[in-house]
């Protein structure tokens, strides 16, 4: 089933989303998934606690509470740049948001997910 979240339309089975350049109308009814009768399984879910829609269109999912003292796991599309960071000033990334901005900014533009300690 195919539903808007987050302003991407989005397969509620195996999580496609559609680019946000396509018009309503260039939507599927169904998704590929579904055409196919294609079984779905999916073992784990967890929901992110924030999304961040990048500049370069991809998404970075980020999870836990931001806490005047965290420090954060960076997952990057390129694993050699994964690592920790724990420099953050709670008075300018006050949000989830903020961090993202300034991580993309300043570290990595393909940052995949972010959490907490």
């Amino acid at each position: 089933m195919i539903k808007e979240i987050n302003g991407y339309f989005t397969c509620t089975l195996c999580e496609y989303e559609w680019s946000a350049m396509l018009s309503d109308d260039e939507i599927p009814n169904k998704c590929k998934c579904e055409r196919e009768n294609k079984k779905v399984t999916t073992q784990f879910v967890t929901k992110a606690d924030y999304v961040y829609k990048r500049k370069n269109g991809g998404t970075t999912l980020c999870y836990g509470t931001l806490e005047e003292d965290s420090n954060f796991f960076v997952v990057c599309d390129n694993e050699h740049l994964d690592g920790v960071w724990a420099e953050r000033d709670p008075l300018k990334q006050k949000s989830w948001k903020d961090v993202c901005e300034h991580l993309e900014e300043v570290y990595d533009e393909n940052i995949e997910q972010l959490e907490t300690d």
